[in-house]
């Protein structure tokens, strides 16, 4: 299944949150896919937002980086 949230940062973000969450709890993998100069920062946000230690059912990607994959 394919979801396109979009928005500003500061209201889009609580919600991403909870629907990364939600995919974890279903077993789903999430694919994040965020500007440029925000990917490390969005990474640290969900391990800190959801009390992680750590994830591997959730990659977050830069717009460059995710044509990189998809084209590998």
């Amino acid at each position: 299944m394919l979801t396109i949230h979009g928005g500003r940062a500061q209201s889009l973000w609580p919600h991403l949150e909870t629907e990364v969450a939600r995919s974890r709890n279903e077993k789903r993998r999430c694919l994040l896919i965020v500007p440029e100069q925000y990917s490390l920062q969005a990474e640290k946000d969900l391990i800190t937002g959801l009390s992680l230690k750590g994830f591997f059912d959730i990659e977050v990607f830069s717009y460059s980086r995710f044509i990189q994959r998809l084209f590998l």
